[in-house]
């Protein structure tokens, strides 16, 4: 097969990420998002954007970045950010969380006032399989869920991934931890040339709202949560925005509710207020 000898330089110059382009991107991305990326990074950032370079033509990061800045609408930064944000995940990742909402949050609001009201949050819910975790466990702890007034709101700064969720769309290894019976139950069959997928049905869709945010930026929520999952996420802010992430978080949330994290952070060496209530669970106070 003939080559097209004229893009091998633009190829090779891509290949090679230079510092000072590295360190813009970096920048870049840390004053819109607070997204920490170290050097030893560079490797993934430089994959990741070399493909949406060739693809818009550009033979080097430095016309790419000129690009990015001079754009009007931040259209282009908001795919630069989702190119470089990570969202693989699935359903029941950490199941020892869905356990502690059952007992502790959804059963006693089962046994509450029906006219009780519920909210959680998912921060930084990626392609959604947490959300929709959350709701199946909710459905499955409150007999009468249809007739309460609980939901779900589930944000992320990526689009892309937003996308993904309220399609409700996965194939089956994202439910390599998720109970058959349940998959089943919430879950229809949405097969794509010959590949198993299943689609959520309206008792998951229903209880979630998808909303795209930066959680650096302000919060448009007016009323307090009961619990706030930010799992998997604050490992890639600096100690500086962790901190204040989770008073931002204490204060979002009402007496008594309660912030998840994941098994992989820790508020260790984070000044904040919040009562230990065990292993990556965190309680305000009553």
């Amino acid at each position: 097969m003939e080559q097209n000898n004229e893009q091998q330089p633009a190829d090779a110059t891509l290949r090679d990420l230079p510092d000072a382009e590295y360190e813009q991107i970096r920048a870049m991305i840390y004053d819109l998002c607070r997204l920490s990326f170290d050097k030893d990074k560079k490797p993934l950032v430089q994959y990741r954007l070399g493909k949406r370079l060739r693809d818009l033509g550009f033979s080097s990061y430095r016309q790419y970045l000129k690009f990015v800045k001079e754009q009007d609408g931040g259209e282009e930064l908001t795919i630069l950010i989702n190119a470089l944000t990570t969202n693989l995940t699935y359903f029941f990742r950490e199941p020892d969380h869905y356990d502690f909402l059952t007992e502790t949050v959804f059963k006693p609001y089962a046994a509450g006032p029906r006219d009780a009201r519920l909210r959680l949050w998912s921060a930084g819910c990626a392609s959604g399989e947490e959300a929709y975790t959350v709701a199946m466990v909710m459905n499955e702890s409150i007999p009468d869920l249809d007739r309460r007034d609980a939901l779900i709101l589930a944000t992320d700064v990526s689009t892309r991934v937003l996308d993904i969720a309220r399609r409700g769309d996965y194939p089956l290894e994202r439910f390599k931890d998720t109970p058959a019976e349940l998959r089943d139950k919430y879950f229809e069959p949405a097969d794509q040339g010959g590949r198993a997928r299943f689609r959520a049905l309206p008792a998951l869709t229903r209880l979630v709202r998808f909303r795209h945010l930066n959680l650096m930026d302000k919060w448009p929520m007016s009323n307090p949560m009961d619990v706030i999952l930010c799992r998997n996420v604050m490992i890639y802010f600096d100690k500086a925005t962790q901190q204040e992430l989770v008073n931002r978080f204490y204060d979002a949330l009402k007496p008594g509710g309660f912030l998840i994290v994941g098994h992989s952070e820790t508020l260790t060496g984070v000044k904040h207020r919040f009562e230990h209530f065990r292993k990556t669970i965190h309680k305000k106070s009553e």
